[in-house]
């Protein structure tokens, strides 16, 4: 199998991306996804949208694209400027066009996902593929709804037409496996630190949050869903450094890249947008939250 990166939830933050891109090509990837949400958030939504038609074997929709064409009325009001702000930076784009030319063709819901020999890429979740969350939910029902989500994780798992499923959507680098698995969380083998707070152990899954990178062996004949995290926009772990995946049919890395944010951030400040939501902005960029 070629050895993959895989990205997703770039948002607009081409510093980011094309940081990735360098450290994907110096680590051997030979293939490359992206799992949508490609613009919104950021300062370069067009540029992002380009590069991305350009390099990548497999690139996907998400809920942010969509949103882009058709504001949903359940979307917070405070992110409604950053969207009307993208659908006019979009307007003349030709990678743009070339995005609605796909989804005319093919509906949204089978542009946010592609299934390829082992792997079924999809941008939210297969039972709905650009909303689902791939997430236990809320940490403090862990422990009191842990049979419930227990059950909806292992679910979900099996909800994959492929036994390695590759998700975006929440930003989080995660790994879900069936409970019987959890030795490829080996520590002593490729040592990979659990986030305490948001990982799941249920008696029939696992969702593993790693603190930091990690590297997970094992993996070929295991059926598995991994979310790479956000290229653009990491959220909840406090690490603003652009996280994406390494996946070569049996070994997953989990990694995480630097990239120049002070000019990002100082990009997105000329935009123009709502002081409140600039700042909201702004603020994830510093921290990753």
């Amino acid at each position: 199998m070629a050895r993959w990166a895989i990205l997703s939830d770039v948002h607009g933050n081409l510093d980011a991306l094309e940081a990735v891109l360098r450290d994907a090509e110096a680590q051997g990837a030979e293939r490359v996804a992206v799992l949508g949400d490609h613009v919104d958030y950021g300062p370069e939504p067009a540029a992002c949208l380009a590069r991305i038609q350009a390099v990548a074997d497999v690139w996907l929709v998400g809920n942010h694209e969509r949103d882009v064409v058709a504001p949903s009325d359940d979307n917070e009001p405070l992110f409604a400027g950053v969207s009307t702000w993208t659908r006019e930076a979009l307007a003349d784009a030709p990678a743009w066009r070339a995005l609605l030319e796909r989804v005319e063709a093919l509906g949204w819901d089978a542009a946010a996902q592609h299934e390829e020999g082992s792997l079924h890429l999809v941008h939210a979740a297969p039972d709905a593929p650009l909303d689902q969350y791939l997430w236990p939910g809320h940490e403090a029902q862990y422990l009191l709804f842990n049979e419930a989500i227990d059950e909806s994780l292992a679910a979900a798992l099996a909800s994959f037409a492929r036994p390695h499923g590759f998700v975006g959507h929440t930003h989080v680098p995660a790994l879900l496996v069936e409970r019987r698995h959890h030795g490829v969380f080996d520590p002593f083998a490729h040592p990979c630190e659990r986030e305490p707070t948001y990982t799941f152990v249920g008696a029939r899954t696992v969702f593993f949050v790693p603190d930091g990178e990690a590297t997970i062996d094992g993996l070929s004949d295991k059926r598995f869903a991994a979310n790479p995290g956000s290229v653009g926009f990491p959220r909840r772990l406090g690490d603003p450094r652009s996280a994406y995946a390494l996946f070569d049919g049996d070994r997953l890395t989990l990694r995480r890249v630097d990239y120049p944010r002070d000019a990002v951030m100082a990009k997105l400040a000329a935009v123009g947008l709502e002081p409140e939501l600039e700042e909201m902005l702004l603020d994830n960029l510093r921290t990753g939250r």
